[in-house]
């Protein structure tokens, strides 16, 4: 018979377990998760995107780690939160494949509080993504009948932005145009007004309704918008006619009409991001040779080893007599060689970096870290201005992006992509062209540090100027030539190097440049190299990382009296890549039987004058057409069809698309502009 003791302890145990159970599923409930991935639940391939991750707890204080779980990339926030709270979590994240498993979850030590698991719905890569702010979004809902034809894209995708939400600069880039109407600029944070000037500066377009609701839409921001302005490498156009009569056509007409180089390459290009990451494992040599000692530090090591042994040979040819000497040397110089060691990172975690920095409005640095750990300890970086970081390696790491930072398991080496913000003050550095193609101003270094090996490209032409000390400027008088006209990938890159001494590893950081960056902006480059350190917080600790940089500052070219002289290679070509299944030349293409090749340059806005094109086929034969924007339909192109008058059309509409067919070696065709500004 079981005794009353017994039944006690039973129940004990019983209630032990209950609580135990009950503890747990407390635990889960009293947090709870609430996500929201893209736009609508729309997500943009190739593209950043954002995933806002809503936290709310219940009766208890959580402790916990935020994990979102991407493919291979994982991404972590660590948070305490008080009982009753509510609080959103922001992360911008690139997608690259349409079926990708989204996995939230909240742990707490080795248990999971509470799990999501999402799969978005990705749209097509040619998708143009129209985001609207406007009080009665019905009323622009005919932004869903625009027909790109000229962009050959029919996928149009238009959602509200959230007035309340705060967006960052990187959650708007999968954004193509923004549309404002019928909307009180003012409900915007001056914050949030500032995310979309840097949006604009980037090279996107913003439509202002300016009719019927000016009285709320031309305050803010655009309080003193009187014509189209333009801020950076993009555009603020207002709409001048009622919100309830605009028509489809005028609409697309104006989005192509002002849509920048940048804006366009987006469209056409949607691979650019993920083939600059994969490309990133080219620049690790050019990193890793920050490991080398140079020169000075041989020189200085071979001084050393030899006063060593003149001391050793000293002490042992004197003998006895100097046996303390003898000593006291061994003792010295072992001191020295632990100290230079120490010194040199011997005993420490070593990082290195390779790095490509544009210089613009808002500019950005690509970066290569290569980091070798000193033990088998977890590494933390701190990384205050990075956007995006991603291991090139199979081994594990964690990203936390709202606190910028990166930790970093096991003692193998790691490769890190990364991308920052580059934010400086514009230099504002300008060419003048004249009628007889000479090129004249002042280049100017706008760094304090040494920049080598410079040079400054013009289009087809090439300006060696070498080393510019900090700060340095020189006067640039030079006869364009246009040598690098016609010159496919290979022949381009080897007039560069022949006019230019570059190394081996700044020609590796050269051509990442040139293959997987060659922003269009539209002007002149001022390429520079730099080798120098950069602070990085490393465990805690302040640590010099020694750096090899690839400097690109972006140079206007203007005409005296208004006049527009735009040599050949100025305005890059942009190709239509979304049907092309491999492209990795940027100057030259084998084109196919049965495949077609469609180019497009953005013009600049308010020009007449007169274009010129030049075009190359090699062993092969190819028809050439350029789409007539006045009747819709393509034509040959001939000597006849970019002259001043048949011009004025492609200045109007601001772009010239051209197609190719046939089949050889396409050297991809240039053009030329000759005019006058006007209005």
């Amino acid at each position: 018979m079981v005794s009353k003791k017994q039944i006690i302890i039973v129940n004990i145990f019983v209630m032990f377990i209950f609580l135990i159970a009950a503890r747990e599923s407390f635990a889960v409930a009293n947090i709870k998760l609430q996500t929201d991935i893209g736009y609508e639940g729309k997500i943009k391939l190739g593209e950043f995107n954002p995933i806002k991750v809503t936290v709310i707890t219940e009766d208890d204080q959580v402790n916990g780690k935020l994990f979102v779980k991407l493919g291979e990339d994982i991404y972590t926030h660590k948070f305490i939160m008080a009982e009753h709270t509510k609080k959103i979590f922001s992360f911008s994240v690139p997608f690259f494949k349409a079926n990708e498993k989204v996995e939230i979850f909240i742990k707490n030590k080795e248990e999971i509080l509470c799990k999501e698991e999402l799969k978005p719905v990705a749209l097509p890569k040619d998708t143009i993504f129209i985001a609207t702010l406007c009080d009665n979004p019905e009323q622009i809902s005919f932004l869903k009948d625009t027909n790109f034809t000229l962009f050959d894209s029919r996928n149009i995708e238009v959602f509200s932005l959230k007035p309340d939400e705060d967006y960052s600069l990187l959650e708007l880039m999968c954004i193509n145009y923004i549309f404002i109407d019928n909307f009180n600029i003012t409900r915007l944070s001056d914050n949030q007004q500032k995310v979309l000037e840097d949006w604009v500066r980037l090279g996107n377009t913003i439509f202002v309704g300016t009719d019927e609701y000016k009285y709320k839409t031309l305050r803010g921001m655009f309080e003193n918008l009187k014509g189209v302005k333009k801020i950076g490498d993009g555009f603020i156009v207002p709409i001048g006619i009622n919100i309830e009569k605009k028509k489809s056509a005028y609409i697309k007409n104006q989005f192509e009409r002002y849509i920048s180089p940048m804006g366009l390459e987006r469209i056409m290009n949607t691979n650019k991001f993920q083939n600059q990451i994969c490309e990133g494992k080219k620049l690790y040599a050019a990193a890793d040779s920050l490991l080398h000692a140079d020169y000075n530090t041989l020189l200085f090591f071979l001084f050393l080893s030899m006063l060593y042994l003149v001391c050793i040979g000293l002490g042992i040819f004197m003998g006895q007599r100097f046996k303390w000497l003898f000593t006291t040397v061994i003792l010295i110089f072992c001191i020295i060689f632990y100290g230079v060691s120490l010194y040199g990172g011997l005993y420490r975690i070593k990082a290195v970096n390779a790095s490509i920095k544009l210089y613009r409005h808002y500019g950005y640095q690509y970066d290569i870290y290569s980091v070798y750990p000193y033990k088998s300890s977890d590494i933390v970086l701190d990384m205050p201005k990075v956007m995006y970081l991603k291991n090139l390696e199979n081994q594990e790491i964690e990203i936390d992006p709202i606190e910028k930072k990166v930790v970093l398991y096991g003692n193998e080496h790691k490769h890190l992509f990364a991308v920052q913000s580059n934010i400086y003050k514009n230099s504002h550095m300008s060419i003048y062209i004249n009628s007889q193609n000479i090129a004249s101003g002042e280049i100017k270094n706008p760094m304090p540090d040494e920049m080598h090996s410079c040079f400054l490209l013009i289009g087809n032409n090439i300006i060696p100027i070498g080393k510019l000390d900090g700060k340095e400027t020189v006067k640039i008088k030079y006869k364009l030539n246009n040598i690098l006209t016609n010159k496919g990938d290979y022949n381009y890159v080897r007039d560069i190097y022949k006019a230019v001494q570059l190394d081996n590893y700044q020609k590796d950081l050269f051509e990442y440049y040139f293959y997987n960056i060659n922003d269009s902006t539209n002007k002149g480059k001022l390429f520079g190299f730099t080798k120098t350190g950069c602070k990085t917080n490393i465990n805690g600790k302040n640590q010099v990382v020694k750096q090899i940089s690839l400097n690109v500052f972006d140079v206007s070219i203007k005409s005296a009296n208004e006049n527009i002289n735009m040599p050949f290679g100025l305005i890059k070509p942009i190709i239509d890549k979304r049907k092309i299944k491999k492209m990795d030349t940027v100057r030259e293409y084998i084109l196919k039987e049965g495949e077609r090749l469609n180019l497009y340059y953005v013009l600049p806005k308010n020009i007449e004058g007169q274009i010129q094109m030049t075009a190359k086929v090699e062993a092969g034969k190819a028809k050439i057409e350029i789409f007539n924007p006045i009747n819709n339909k393509w034509q040959l192109l001939n000597e006849n069809s970019l002259t001043e008058k048949n011009a004025k059309s492609y200045f109007d509409r601001g772009i010239i698309k051209i197609r190719i067919e046939g089949k050889g070696r396409i050297i991809i065709p240039q053009i030329a502009l000759k005019g006058k500004v006007i209005g």
